[in-house]
């Protein structure tokens, strides 16, 4: 009988305990979330992530806490290293995956971080100065192959998306340049328009108002059509150039966070996303929306990995 009498007593406190894990989540989140964005406030991640949040039905569960330097590392090892009960999170951008090539982090990030999803994409640009003599994408080309190394090339920090675009597409073109890297996209802006470099790699969105003030001049962009911003502007593809080369954006969960909180974040951003002023809003941003779930994100970031693995030894040069 006290046999009886104790296993009962066991499977009680079983079920309890089941029941009440069930509980802890279906009422995910019952805290704060934590969304670190690893850039500084008002820069481009910060302002994608912001605005997915806003839109989403977490908008009242999280927190975005800015945790800038060492080219986003400090902040994404704070996630990396965070409990994995979904309560901190990370917005990133593509670099994230460009950082282990460049000698950034010591592993690829999928196997410190769940991707949950991509948002958006965005278009490189690569624009002169509105004075300068290269009028086209196939004079710049051609003068750089028959002058090589004379030509200076800004970009904006080593081992990011625009430093990635830069070496990409020298190492696609054949062209010899002197690559230039700055602090970051303002730095390399007021260079290219003071004159002190003859071309750079941007996102589109970051340039647009000095194209249409006339002080710089895009020559290509380098998405697989030309860009809505930029109807005039012909991208490389179209010009014969094989090369696309698209930023996204998303949000990460560190390793071993489980897949029911990721399905639950990742469905939240993915109502955002059909929102018609969210989707304006990203638009004026010069964003296009992609959603990819966790598994085509993974994918996608394995992808890009492969990609920069061939152009690594162009990264790591410039360190």
């Amino acid at each position: 009988m006290k046999k009886v009498l104790v296993l009962m007593t066991t499977v009680a406190i079983l079920a309890t305990g089941s029941l009440s894990a069930q509980g802890q989540q279906a009422e995910y989140p019952n805290k704060p979330i934590q969304m670190i964005i690893p850039y500084s406030a008002g820069g481009g991640t910060d302002a994608f992530a912001r605005n997915v949040i806003r839109f989403s039905d977490l908008a009242d569960d999280i927190v975005v806490r800015n945790i800038a330097g060492g080219g986003g590392k400090i902040g994404t090892m704070e996630v990396v290293n965070a409990r994995p009960d979904g309560y901190t999170l990370l917005g990133h951008v593509m670099a994230i995956a460009i950082g282990y090539h460049a000698g950034l982090y010591d592993t690829p990030p999928w196997e410190d971080l769940i991707p949950i999803s991509s948002i958006t994409l965005e278009d490189s640009a690569i624009s002169v100065n509105a004075d300068s003599p290269f009028k086209t994408i196939e004079e710049l080309i051609k003068y750089a192959k028959a002058n090589p190394g004379d030509l200076s090339y800004g970009f904006a920090g080593v081992g990011g998306t625009t430093h990635t675009v830069t070496a990409s597409f020298a190492n696609e073109t054949g062209i010899d340049v002197n690559l230039i890297p700055f602090s970051g996209g303002a730095d390399s802006r007021a260079a290219l328009a003071g004159g002190h470099i003859d071309v750079m790699s941007s996102q589109v969105s970051e340039i647009i108002d000095m194209v249409e003030a006339g002080d710089l001049r895009i020559l290509a962009t380098t998405g697989s059509e030309r860009h809505y911003l930029t109807p005039d502007v012909p991208s490389l593809k179209e010009r014969g150039i094989d090369f696309v080369f698209q930023v996204w954006r998303g949000f990460f969960a560190p390793a071993g966070t489980p897949d029911e909180v990721v399905s639950r974040v990742s469905d939240s951003f993915e109502e955002a996303t059909k929102n018609e002023e969210f989707i304006d809003v990203m638009k004026k941003l010069g964003y296009q929306i992609e959603f990819r779930d966790s598994d085509e994100f993974l994918a996608e970031i394995k992808r890009n990995h492969e990609e920069v693995a061939k152009i690594s030894h162009l990264l790591k040069a410039e360190q």
